[in-house]
């Protein structure tokens, strides 16, 4: 048991430390886009994102609606973090198979499986408003689909749908105990 405490404490912390990365570099992307591509943390999670000089020519107006778009990104990840902080949490008092344990691992899956399934989305309508402020015939419309979002996509179904049955299960195991 003192292994998992050691490491529900390491993924909590590691998980704490990301959540404001995650949002620095959310806010130095979309505002300070001309000192991003010099910095360590801007650098870190965005590689396929729009390139520095496209978001530094944007009208305010276009940045905004993009950061929407790529807020939503955010806003699922950030989410899906402080869900595996209170999963670390429960860990830490030694409550590994408690139904809200359970509820949370079937929360996060199913962000992450909307996460992988926004991924693709987000990088179209980015590539859109990043060059709506383009004069006609100089606007991009870039849609992708890579193999690594299929994969996420799938590996995220399976993981949501084996925590919904865990879910089931727990919600039956619950019922039967009342029942005996």
């Amino acid at each position: 048991m003192k292994n998992i405490i050691f490491y529900a404490r390491l993924v909590k912390t590691v998980s704490y430390i990301l959540m404001p990365i995650i949002i620095i570099n959310f806010f130095i992307k979309w505002f300070f886009s001309e000192i991003s591509s010099d910095s360590f943390i801007a650098g870190f999670l965005y590689n396929s994102q729009p390139s520095q000089y496209l978001i530094a020519t944007m009208p305010l107006l276009h940045r905004l609606m993009a950061m929407i778009i790529d807020g939503i990104s955010t806003g699922l990840l950030f989410m899906i973090l402080w869900l595996v902080t209170e999963i670390m949490n429960s860990a830490q008092q030694h409550e590994i198979f408690s139904t809200l344990v359970v509820t949370q691992f079937a929360t996060i899956s199913k962000l992450a499986f909307s996460l992988a399934l926004y991924e693709p989305i987000s990088r179209i309508l980015l590539s859109v408003i990043t060059t709506l402020h383009n004069e006609p015939g100089q606007r991009v419309l870039a849609v992708s689909f890579v193999f690594s979002d299929l994969i996420n996509i799938l590996i995220f179904g399976l993981l949501m749908v084996i925590t919904l049955l865990m879910q089931q299960a727990t919600s039956l195991q619950n019922e039967h105990n009342l029942t005996v």
